[in-house]
């Protein structure tokens, strides 16, 4: 579909929920209220969605991935390093290109509450023309973080149409192209998105894994 249904829902962002974040501001304090707010900006989508955390100053928390250059091998080189928010979580899970796996918009909103913050890595290999992703979230509690595991876990499923691979503290969807896994730990869900290498005794997604610390490594041959 063009354009791809999170482009048309990103668009929306400003008009809906920005106007509605001043809103709320305007009827707390009238316009020198809002206008307040210039010299004291909202620094995640998360506070303007919810303008009660924005007026009590909670803040996103710090994510700090590692860097992944030297587990990835040679020629692989960061392409971007970002975050995605409450609202480009709630759009991966409910407005992806892919319209099979796209969840009902009520639970896409669900699952990306209780956000507390995120961190997104993006790897290219010049030679291969091949891409890594790796994308960790922190959620304000741990029921939070298994209800957004089991929605990426539901979109996941259906996006690779159930092509599963069990692991020891995660799960895993295998293409010939690529292969995509999720684990979640405590408060923290990590995603991986590697190109498939069923080859190699290390897969990427597996050192990629490891390298972040979560438990489940696999053994070199």
């Amino acid at each position: 579909q063009f354009p791809p249904p999170f482009a048309v829902k990103d668009s929306e962002f400003p008009y809906q929920h920005g106007t509605a974040f001043v809103r709320v501001l305007h009827e707390r304090g009238n316009w020198a209220e809002v206008n307040r707010a210039y010299a004291n900006l909202p620094v995640s989508s998360e506070q303007i969605l919810h303008p009660e955390k924005y007026l009590a100053g909670e803040r996103p928390q710090e994510v700090h991935p590692p860097a992944l250059e030297a587990s990835l091998g040679e020629g692989w080189r960061p392409l971007a390093n970002d975050t995605l928010g409450e609202w480009g979580t709630y759009l991966l899970l409910g407005y992806s290109a892919d319209l099979d796996a796209q969840l009902l918009d009520g639970a896409a909103l669900y699952a990306a509450q209780g956000w507390g913050g995120d961190r997104y890595q993006v790897y290219y290999h010049e030679a291969s023309q091949q891409t890594l992703l790796a994308a960790l979230w922190r959620w304000d509690s741990d029921p939070e973080a298994v209800e957004f595991h089991q929605a990426l876990h539901q979109h996941l499923n259906s996006r690779f149409r159930g092509l599963t691979l069990l692991r020891s503290a995660g799960a895993c969807w295998q293409t010939p192209a690529q292969v995509s896994c999720i684990y979640q730990r405590g408060a923290g869900v990590l995603w991986i998105l590697a190109p498939d290498e069923t080859a190699h005794a290390r897969p990427r997604a597996a050192r990629a894994a490891c390298r972040f610390g979560w438990r489940w490594c696999p053994t070199p041959r």
